[in-house]
């Protein structure tokens, strides 16, 4: 029979952030994510720490490659924070929880209220928005919203070591002047990252930096936000006609 005892270790949970949890909507498996974060940070008296993958799905059960997207979902909604850093050609990868719930988004549960002298709930309706068509023109006044909701000051503090460790490298590119020239361009600002992050775990196989950097943020920058946009677009037109078929 299970006995556990707070004097072999526990959690302290802020009243505020419990009330919070008790108003917002997160997936089971994102709930088991957002626990073994607290549980090697928190739990150890830390803010963040260097969690792996393997340890994630050795605590969660759930597939690896599982983690990595329900992770990154999470950061995407600023529940979870991701620190990166680099020690010589080292990688450190940290993550930690994002106490600021102002931050996050999620969406509040939904709350059904029904008449007091009714024994049976009735059966609810409801309208399924029509399902809405991505053109050209939509996505790129998308792409342009998106872009000036970027804060442009933090992706530089975050790119700037790896541009000083790739500098270092390939002396002849100046890596600052080309991610402020991806800036000018309002291209798909998380690209910029990936594309040095690709640069240095690939640099000593590249030829022409700038020829390989330019044809890699066509590929990872540019695009992405589309790439995304249509993949949201196809998942959501696909749950609505499923919720039509479910309709009797």
């Amino acid at each position: 029979m299970a006995s556990p005892q707070c004097e072999d270790g526990y959690l302290q949970i802020a009243m505020e952030l419990v009330n919070k949890f008790s108003s917002s909507r997160f997936a089971g498996q994102e709930w088991q994510i957002i626990w073994t974060v607290w549980r090697k940070t928190w739990g150890w008296k830390k803010k963040n720490d260097r969690i792996a993958l393997s340890q994630f799905a050795q605590a969660t059960g759930i597939d690896r490659r599982k983690c990595h997207v329900l992770i990154q979902n999470l950061i995407n909604r600023n529940v979870l924070d991701k620190s990166v850093t680099y020690n010589g050609d080292k990688r450190i990868i940290k993550y930690g929880f994002n106490k600021d719930f102002g931050k996050w988004k999620v969406s509040p549960i939904k709350v059904t209220v029904t008449n007091k002298g009714d024994r049976v709930s009735p059966i609810k309706t409801q309208k399924v928005s029509p399902i809405k068509v991505i053109t050209k023109d939509s996505l790129k006044d998308t792409i342009k919203d998106k872009d000036a909701e970027v804060d442009y000051s933090k992706l530089q503090e975050k790119t700037d070591r790896i541009c000083q460790i790739l500098s270092r490298f390939f002396k002849k590119f100046n890596f600052y002047a080309w991610r402020q020239e991806q800036l000018n361009k309002h291209k798909h600002p998380e690209g910029i990252e990936e594309c040095l992050n690709i640069v240095w775990e690939k640099r000593k196989t590249i030829k022409d930096v700038r020829a390989y950097i330019t044809q890699l943020m066509k590929i990872k920058g540019q695009n992405a936000f589309e790439r995304d946009e249509i993949k949201n677009h196809n998942k959501r037109k696909k749950e609505e006609l499923n919720y039509n078929g479910n309709i009797f």
